[in-house]
């Protein structure tokens, strides 16, 4: 059974690449309150690694992931 997120907030950082997708995320980020979930998507491939770091470093926590080709989809909750 494969497990789907409903999130309360959707950022869609389209051709942002990693700096400008952090600094918007932030921003966002702060609108939410503890427990919510924002879906990430994004065309950067290289952002993919930074993004999980930056959440490992924010303690937020990436539910779920998925690649389609250059585009990427996150669930992370705010803890």
């Amino acid at each position: 059974m494969a497990l789907h997120y409903i999130p309360d907030l959707i950022y869609d950082g389209e051709l942002a690449g990693i700096g400008e997708l952090i600094n918007n995320l932030l921003l966002k980020m702060g609108s939410l309150e503890r427990g919510q979930i924002i879906e990430v998507i994004f065309n950067d491939p290289s952002a993919r690694e930074n993004l999980q770091a930056w959440c490992s470093v924010q303690n937020f926590t990436i539910l779920d992931k998925k690649d389609f080709g250059s585009t990427s989809y996150y669930f992370i909750k705010k803890y």
